[in-house]
């Protein structure tokens, strides 16, 4: 079996590469975005930028990077909270995520030990409160 990926609306999930799209989104205000702060993680969210280059399915595709820092612990367990969020973004971000956008989790140290289940929860209402109808952006 192939490591297909679910998709939503055509959509494609990829992973952010380049420095530029973490530092845009540190503040995802500015760009139109929002971020919503949870036990095991920050949520940054923000539109994809518009580069000259794009093609018509960049737009559709969903993007998201993860931040895991030393102060997490050594390389065994900032690996292990890096796949326990990579997990988490795989099975909700097609089926909750906008098209179109990039998303940045900033990792805490609570992703280590809290519930796999938990953490699904936290990032399906993360996902989801900017299209609330009494949600504000902060």
């Amino acid at each position: 079996m192939t490591g297909s990926t679910k998709k939503n609306k055509s959509s494609e999930i990829r992973s952010l590469k380049k420095r530029a799209d973490f530092l845009r989104l540190r503040h995802p205000q500015k760009n139109g975005g929002y971020y919503r702060s949870t036990g095991a993680f920050l949520l940054q969210a923000a539109p994809a930028a518009e580069t000259a280059s794009a093609s018509p399915e960049s737009s559709a595709s969903l993007r998201y990077g993860l931040v895991v820092t030393k102060k997490m612990g050594n390389a065994v367990t900032r690996n292990r909270i890096k796949r326990r969020l990579r997990a988490c973004i795989k099975s909700l971000l097609p089926l909750y995520g906008k098209p179109g956008y990039d998303y940045v989790l900033v990792a805490r140290q609570a992703a280590l030990k809290l519930p796999f289940a938990v953490m699904l929860d936290d990032l399906k209402q993360a996902l989801v409160w900017p299209d609330s109808p009494t949600a504000t952006k902060k």
